[in-house]
């Protein structure tokens, strides 16, 4: 197995319906290590100790430090609903008119301290835990984490605090630097979808990529 680069951490759970599986505990252990600030896009934010997580978080370093998205569909289930309770900003799809049921917030992705990202295929629910395989990866590069703000940001429609003119789907702009360097490695970034109907979208680039496959 090729070794992993300073400042990348990969991490995959064991799905095999026990405790613990390690995906919830490496991404609280991130949330616990904030200093200034957390924001997260999850599509269902159910899993209860990811949610305390989020909660000791705004307690630390003020509600307005601590911004979180779901889906509109699972906006208030039970742990999502005690994180709403506690005081936290948290938004969903809807808040910029969109209505449709075919609108999903699909975002799996956690920024710590506009440093740090966190994202992958881990929906932060008991089954994404414990019954299906998922991964994740960690990783500290600040560029990386500006990418990941701007997209945060003009759903919040802010930088911090509450919420302003979110918007989401189609009414999102592009990310304009699609390429970046961490540590080293090369990485495209992409979000989607967004008002750019030109090439070099998340589809064109992906075709591009498997295009090039040697």
């Amino acid at each position: 197995m090729a070794d992993i680069p300073d400042g990348f951490e990969v991490y995959f759970n064991d799905a095999q319906h026990s405790e613990p599986a390690g995906l919830d505990t490496a991404l609280v252990d991130l949330i616990n290590s904030a200093e200034v600030s957390v924001e997260g896009a999850f599509y269902s934010i159910g899993r209860s100790t990811i949610a305390d997580a989020f909660i000791e978080a705004a307690n630390r370093l003020g509600n307005d430090n601590v911004r979180l998205i779901t889906d509109a569909h699972y906006r208030y289930q039970s742990a999502c609903q005690r994180v709403t309770d506690a005081g936290l900003h948290i938004i969903d799809e809807t808040c910029d008119g969109w209505e449709d049921d075919d609108l999903n917030s699909h975002h799996k992705f956690c920024i710590v301290d506009s440093t740090i990202v966190w994202t992958g295929s881990y929906n932060i629910t008991n089954s994404g835990t414990i019954y299906n395989n998922n991964n994740a990866v960690k990783i500290d590069c600040p560029d990386l984490a500006a990418a990941y703000l701007t997209e945060f940001n003009e759903m919040w429609g802010g930088t911090s605090g509450a919420p302003g003119v979110c918007r989401f789907s189609t009414n999102k702009n592009t990310v304009v630097d699609h390429h970046l360097t961490c540590n080293g490695v090369n990485i495209d970034v992409y979000f989607s979808p967004t008002n750019d109907p030109s090439p070099d979208t998340m589809y064109d680039a992906m075709l591009s990529k498997l295009g090039s496959a040697m």
